[in-house]
């Protein structure tokens, strides 16, 4: 495959499939800024998840998008600083003695914060 190098040979707009019309394929209808809206949301999100630390470039780019192919892409609302890892329910309720005299319930955030002095890490429990 060969690669373009974008200094030496100009590109094309490509806004221009972001302002086409809708497509219809006899009963379909397809959006071609939805669906380029939808595509680039996902892909924002995704990478955001993965490298929390790039965040302001995806947001950055997003702000691109409405600036050059006048497309919203919804924000990225990644929690901050919480990582999820799957806590057995099992294990809990075989342990509910235990789970209960170990952490405190915040009421305001509604979550479980495991009482402890040992470490500088604070594990906690979401409930949804």
């Amino acid at each position: 495959m060969k690669q373009v190098n974008p200094m030496l040979t100009p590109i094309s707009d490509l806004s221009l499939y972001a302002r086409m019309n809708d497509l219809f394929l006899f009963e379909k209808q397809i959006s071609i800024k939805g669906e380029i809206r939808d595509y680039l949301g996902h892909i924002f999100y995704e990478m955001s998840a993965m490298s929390p630390h790039d965040c302001k470039t995806y947001e950055h780019m997003r702000v691109l998008c409405l600036d050059k192919l006048g497309l919203n892409v919804l924000q990225s609302h990644l929690p901050s600083q919480q990582l999820e890892q799957g806590l057995d329910i099992m294990l809990l309720l075989r342990e509910t003695d235990k789970y209960v005299s170990g952490y405190h319930y915040n009421l305001h955030t509604q979550i479980f914060v495991e009482r402890t002095t040992e470490t500088k890490q604070i594990k906690t429990i979401g409930v949804n």
